[in-house]
Parts: C-alpha cells; sequence; structure tokens
C-alpha cells in the first residue's frame, strides 16, 4: 500500500491507497471489504464524489470488522488494528479532498442517470 502512494517510479508521488488496501485485504477479511465496497458503490454513486465512497467506506471497515468480529467471523487482533492504521492513512492521504468537500468544490462526476448540460 505504501508502494502505491509513495511509488518511486513517479516521485514518490502515486495513488490514495483506496484500492491497494482493499485488495491486500480482501484475502485477509473478505466479508467486511465486501460490505464496505458495497458502502463505497452506494455512496459514490449517490453522490457523484468518489472521495465520499472513499473516506466512508475507509471509516466503515474497522466497525464492520470488530462488529462481524464479534459475531461469528473471529478476525486476528492484529489485522483488526491494520483495518484502523488503513483507514487513517486513506484519512491522511484524501487531506485535500477533505479540505474540498469542506470547502464545497470537491470533483463530482456525471452518473449514467443524468442528463448533460
Amino acid at each position: 500500500v505504501l508502494g502505491r502512494i509513495f511509488s518511486p517510479y513517479l516521485g514518490f508521488r502515486g495513488g490514495k491507497g483506496v484500492a491497494a488496501g482493499a485488495g491486500m485485504l480482501l484475502a485477509l477479511v473478505p466479508l467486511p471489504v465486501g460490505i464496505c465496497a458495497g458502502v463505497f458503490f452506494l455512496l459514490a454513486f449517490g453522490t457523484g464524489i468518489v472521495s465520499v465512497g472513499s473516506l466512508t467506506a475507509a471509516a466503515a471497515l474497522p466497525l464492520v470488522t470488530w462488529l462481524l468480529s464479534q459475531a461469528e467471523h473471529p478476525v486476528h487482533p492484529a489485522v483488526q488494528w491494520l483495518t484502523v492504521a488503513l483507514a487513517l492513512l486513506v484519512f491522511w492521504t484524501h487531506r485535500s479532498n477533505i479540505k474540498r468537500l469542506l470547502q464545497g468544490k470537491e470533483n463530482r462526476f456525471r452518473r449514467p442517470w443524468e442528463r448533460r448540460g
């Protein structure tokens, strides 16, 4: 994940780490990642703002993992803490997006059901 965010091939600039983190965690905790992927798509398509989906899914992941761990899907404590660390990392990499969201200037994408114009 850090290699994706701080890629030496891109001058130590890269992505925000959401997809890389989700891919890594998919192998460790597939059910919580699947639930949070649903949260991501619901909010990203609902608002037209990808960062809203990313931030909400990242915030939900530790909670969903913990809740499922309390049920019948035990999760190793190290993995639980990894979800917290990755959520914090996602919020850190989205600092500029959060600033634009608070200013009402975050970029939106046109959803398929919206008309042009």
